[in-house]
């Protein structure tokens, strides 16, 4: 039982440190530092970039024109990226969307999936006899209309409705591969940023989300060469090595991913 009350105390207590954190995140109150990247600007507090970066506590150590100046200059960065990258310092938040893969169109035909494209396309042609009509007597009419189609009008049916969900799931799953592109390109920004400023944890959550994430779902690998940069030197501190061990696996794996490394390292 004293684990237990020791365990939601703890609990209790992290909960409140992220409240404060996300207070001062999001209010900026009695902030003593400015950092900007191209034409933005945060105004921030010592303490805790200091706490999140060795590299930031170095610069803002007696002597440094940061200390001297207050202002931090990132460079080389999306501002996006940077605003990322200035928040996880505070919570411990990577803050990425999770894309889920459109499922597949069904490879046979059926009744059902037709009856509803034929529903979704009689819905137009008939919208001025439908106005005012209950949404039962709809059902009844289509229902009625559907049973007294011809066989070849229905297998016609059948035929366009596995055209129109193969047209839609080719759409998506294209919008679903930019954006996983498009995110796997942000996450390794802000990788290559904990990198230099040596913000492990989140070179730790960077990589997790690439290994987990970027795998198999697109042609680029370019990513693999900031993870080698990252890990590399963290390779036999726990939990690095394990990720490293997850990272040589996948390379191991993935022909692309092997000659890309070939011909960039």
């Amino acid at each position: 039982m004293a684990t237990k009350s020791k365990k939601r105390l703890a609990d209790a207590v992290d909960i409140s440190a992220t409240k404060r954190m996300r207070t001062m995140w999001e209010t900026r109150q009695f902030s003593d530092v400015t950092v900007k990247c191209n034409d933005k600007s945060w105004h921030l507090h010592k303490c805790v970039l200091a706490a999140g970066s060795p590299v930031i506590a170095r610069m803002l150590e007696s002597g440094m024109r940061e200390a001297s100046d207050g202002v931090i200059n990132i460079k080389d960065v999306d501002s996006n990226v940077c605003g990322i990258f200035l928040k996880f310092l505070y919570l411990h938040e990577l803050g990425f969307a999770q894309h889920t893969a459109p499922p597949a169109p069904p490879k046979t035909r059926g009744l059902q999936t037709a009856f509803q494209f034929y529903v979704r396309a009689m819905r137009t042609q008939l919208a001025p006899q439908l106005a005012g009509m209950p949404l039962g007597e709809q059902a009844k009419k289509f229902t009625r209309d559907w049973e007294e189609l011809s066989q070849d009008d229905r297998t016609s049916y059948e035929s366009q409705a596995m055209e129109a969900n193969k047209t839609t799931y080719e759409e998506r799953a294209l919008e679903y591969s930019r954006s996983v592109v498009e995110q796997t390109n942000n996450v390794t920004s802000v990788l290559q940023l904990a990198t230099m400023y040596e913000v492990h944890d989140l070179v730790r959550a960077c990589c997790s989300y690439l290994l987990s994430h970027s795998l198999d779902r697109q042609e680029d690998v370019s990513w693999v060469i900031p993870v080698i940069r990252a890990l590399r030197p963290l390779q036999d501190q726990a939990p690095f090595d394990k990720l490293w061990s997850t990272f040589h696996e996948y390379v191991s794996k993935s022909p692309s991913a092997f000659a890309f490394i070939c011909n960039h390292v």
